[in-house]
């Protein structure tokens, strides 16, 4: 059996990145050998990707959907149905047979999705409930330097029916009404298949209303909730759009717009535009720097260099006195930021057990995660200063990371797979057993060997 899923494009407005069909429904093919099974079959009932796993466990002639844990005790009740029982069904079947509805969670992205958001859909209708939507927009972190922002400005302004002041326009939604979103929407699918018209408040739906809240509370008790993580960006990459924000408030005229509605400096549309994608010419240059560095005089070595080269940059961000200057510093900086992801997870995938090397590697998101957390508590705390010290700060703790970095990392052997690669054979045993001593056996470090 096969079973084919995509995406739905990028991740700007009206696409994905948000719980409105264009983010949500998505293509799904089912091959299955069954002889039964009618070749060509467009199934129209309400499916999630919850039923995938149900139906891969009952395809394997499971019928144990409460699996042992290694406590030996049952784990809950997969979420979920297998589709194998409607494969061939070629209409809407009833509820009682198949449950015609499904429930969404998402957390936040950028401009699209800034707060977190549940929702519930059946054929007909779509109910979502915008969780925190009281949040000021933008909130505290860098959405101003965010490509998505930058389009949404760029979008074209269409006159206002209600006034003279043209609004700009997502499509057919207006900006105010996508960005400013009420604590609930409804959505009648088959009148308004774009999700345009909000009936939430309408007194001929409120029945409705109160019924998909109902069963959307139910659904949500069975959903995790995955958000933490994209309430913050990583420390090294994102250092320099956060602190972008205050870098222009001090700024002279000639240096940027002034923006009534904030009354503040803001950097211009061009230069932002430039600001945020110029970067990953240095971030892919970095990788395949990296990659060479580690590959030729060691992992250790690269990580070395790439933390001194950092520091370099961190000065040019700092000492920043135009606009321009800060630029160039960012994209330097995502040199740093592509080396350091060709060479860090390599080395700590070559230094840990294979038992616990997924594990370790995946430290390297959660430090990323953790330094989001530090620099826009940082970013929070000196967005309040009234002058360069608002900016200089947070860019100045980029410092701390490279120096640390560059003194910790001779403490540490050299990968014994680098070592190998080389033909320095007894460096690489020497150094596995440094990592490897006081845990396993001698037995075992030479199995590994």
């Amino acid at each position: 059996m096969v079973i084919f899923m995509s995406d739905n494009g990028a991740p700007f407005v009206n696409s994905k990145t948000t719980l409105y069909d264009a983010g949500v429904r998505l293509p799904l093919i089912i091959s299955s050998p069954d002889p039964d099974v009618v070749a060509g079959t467009v199934n129209p009932n309400m499916v999630s990707f919850l039923d995938i796993l149900p139906t891969c466990i009952t395809w394997t002639g499971s019928k144990d959907l409460f699996p042992k844990t290694n406590n030996s005790e049952k784990s809950p009740k997969r979420l979920g149905r297998s589709l194998l029982p409607i494969l061939n069904a070629s209409k809407i079947l009833p509820e009682k047979e198949w449950q015609q509805h499904v429930f969404g969670s998402h957390t936040f992205h950028e401009i699209q999705n800034y707060w977190p958001t549940r929702y519930m859909r059946t054929h007909r209708f779509k109910y979502h409930r915008n969780i925190a939507w009281q949040l000021n927009f933008p909130f505290g972190t860098d959405l101003y330097g965010s490509l998505s922002l930058e389009g949404i400005r760029n979008s074209t302004p269409l006159p206002d029916d209600e006034s003279d002041t043209p609004e700009v326009m997502l499509g057919r939604c207006r900006l105010t009404s996508y960005v400013y979103r009420g604590p609930e929407e409804l959505f009648d699918l088959e009148a308004d298949p774009e999700e345009i018209n909000n009936l939430a408040n309408d007194p001929k739906y409120q029945d409705q209303l109160v019924h998909m809240r109902s069963r959307r509370k139910h659904g949500n008790i069975s959903l995790t909730t995955y958000g933490f993580s994209r309430m913050v960006f990583d420390f090294d990459i994102k250092r320099p759009g956060n602190a972008s924000g205050p870098f222009w408030a001090p700024a002279k005229p000639k240096e940027a717009i002034y923006d009534e509605s904030k009354d503040t400096w803001v950097p211009p549309a061009s230069w932002l535009s430039l600001f945020n994608s110029l970067n990953y010419i240095g971030f892919a240059a970095g990788v395949v720097i990296g990659y060479y560095v580690s590959a030729r005089w060691g992992r250790r070595i690269c990580m070395f260099v790439m933390s001194i080269y950092a520091l370099g940059t961190a000065t040019i961000a700092v000492t920043s006195m135009k606009k321009n200057q800060i630029m160039a510093a960012r994209e330097l900086n995502y040199i740093y930021v592509g080396m350091e992801l060709a060479v860090v997870p390599a080395y700590q995938s070559e230094i840990v057990p294979a038992p616990v090397r997924g594990l370790i590697v995946g430290t390297y998101q959660f430090a990323l995660i953790l330094g989001g957390l530090v620099i826009n508590c940082v970013c929070i705390g000196t967005s309040h200063l009234p002058d360069n010290r608002s900016w200089r700060i947070p860019l100045g703790l980029f410092y701390l990371i490279p120096i640390i970095i560059a003194i910790g990392i001779w403490f540490l052997p050299e990968s014994p797979r680098w070592l190998l690669q080389k033909g320095r054979v007894e460096d690489a045993r020497t150094n596995l057993v440094k990592f490897r001593s006081g845990v396993f056996t001698e037995e075992e470090i030479a199995g590994e060997f």
